[in-house]
C-alpha cells in the first residue's frame, strides 16, 4: 500500500514537472519562431532594396533599357509599374498594389493576388505604390498620397508571406530627385513608408552629384 502511494506521489510530482516544463518550451518555441520570422523580414527587405538599386543601375549602364524606360514615362504610369514588377520577380519578390477596395492586385495582370501562385514562384510579397513625377517639386505631395493609398490595404490570406513593416512608395521620374526633393521615410503605426526614386533617363553619377 505504501509503494502504490509512493508510485503515485511520483507520478505527481512527473506531471507537475512536466506542466511546469510546458510553458518554458512555449517560450523557447515562440522566441525561435520570431528570430526566424525576423530573419526572414530582413532577408525580404535586404533583396528589395537590392532590386530597386539594380533597376537604377541598369537604367545607368544600358542605353536600351533606359530608352524603353523612357518611352513607357510619356505613356500611363501603369506601364511603369507592369515593368517594375517584373523586374522585382527577377530578384524574387512578388510586388503588388491594391485597389480602391483595399484589395491585393497583381501589378502585370491587373487581378487578386493568387497567394499560392505568388508563393511558388517567390521569396516574398512586397506593398509597392508607383507614382510618375512629372514635376520634380510635386514628388513629395506624390509620396503623401501614395502612403494613404496604402493605408486601405486590408490584410488577407498574404500576411504570412509579405513584407509586413515596409511599403514602399516608388516615385518614378526623368532625372535623379534631388536631395531636396527626394521625400523622407516616415514611420507610423508601425510601418515605415520608405520611398525609392528610379530615374528612367538618369545623369551620370558625377554630374548627380555636383547637382
Amino acid at each position: 500500500m505504501l509503494q502504490s502511494r509512493v508510485a503515485i506521489f511520483k507520478n505527481d510530482d512527473r506531471d507537475l514537472e512536466i506542466a511546469l516544463g510546458v510553458p518554458v518550451a512555449l517560450s523557447v518555441f515562440a522566441g525561435r519562431f520570431t528570430h526566424m520570422l525576423a530573419g526572414q523580414q530582413e532577408r525580404l527587405r535586404t533583396r528589395s532594396l537590392r532590386a530597386f538599386v539594380h533597376l537604377q543601375r541598369l537604367l545607368v549602364v544600358d542605353d536600351e533599357v533606359s530608352r524603353k524606360w523612357s518611352d513607357l514615362f510619356v505613356k500611363r504610369e501603369e506601364k511603369l509599374e507592369k515593368l517594375g514588377a517584373v523586374h522585382l520577380l527577377w530578384h524574387g519578390i512578388y510586388a503588388f498594389k491594391i485597389d480602391d477596395s483595399g484589395a491585393a492586385t497583381d501589378l502585370v495582370f491587373n487581378d487578386a493576388v493568387d497567394v499560392g501562385d505568388a508563393v511558388s514562384i517567390s521569396e516574398g510579397l512586397v506593398l509597392t505604390e508607383w507614382k510618375k513625377v512629372k514635376d520634380p517639386q510635386e514628388a513629395g505631395e506624390l509620396f503623401r498620397r501614395a502612403c494613404k493609398q496604402t493605408d486601405n490595404y486590408k490584410r488577407g490570406p498574404l500576411a504570412a508571406t509579405q513584407l509586413m513593416g515596409y511599403r514602399f512608395i516608388v516615385l518614378v521620374s526623368v532625372k535623379q530627385l534631388t536631395r531636396k526633393q527626394m521625400p523622407k521615410p516616415v514611420e507610423a503605426n508601425g510601418l515605415v513608408y520608405y520611398p525609392i526614386n528610379i530615374a528612367v533617363d538618369p545623369l551620370s553619377a558625377s554630374a548627380d552629384a555636383k547637382q
